[in-house]
């Protein structure tokens, strides 16, 4: 029998875990994770919960600039307040930070690349539940 590591990523809406426990049989494990703190209401006491916090504003715009310009201490100045925009708005998440930096990776055009994708990201909000 084959051991499994099965990985859900930002549950919203299921509030049986039992249903979401997918990874069965000896040495499996089944990772979870979401922002909505009331999913975690009906839990079985025999689930292991971990909560994180976010990132701090300055370890977010580190990650942020690893990604979109692989150095936090090169970003040029034309870029610099859309790059903290950007950041900000990714909410302190890693995986928001990671992904919005990584598809920024060598866009240099702030009209046409960086304020189209700013624009984008401020109106899809993130919801976060802390």
């Amino acid at each position: 029998m084959e051991r499994v590591f099965l990985v859900l990523d930002d549950v919203w809406q299921d509030k049986t875990f039992d249903s979401l426990d997918l990874a069965k049989g000896k040495g499996s494990v089944t990772l979870l994770s979401t922002r909505n703190l009331s999913l975690l209401e009906g839990a079985n006491p025999d689930i292991t919960q971990g909560h994180m916090t976010p990132l701090s504003k300055d370890d977010s715009w580190s990650l942020f600039c690893m990604h979109a310009l692989r150095a936090p201490s090169n970003v040029p100045c034309e870029l610099e307040a859309l790059a903290q925009s950007m950041a900000e708005e990714c909410q302190a998440l890693p995986l928001a930070q990671k992904v919005t930096g990584t598809a920024m990776f060598g866009k240099t055009s702030t009209e046409f690349e960086w304020q189209p994708l700013l624009k984008k990201l401020r109106e899809s909000p993130m919801e976060v539940e802390v």
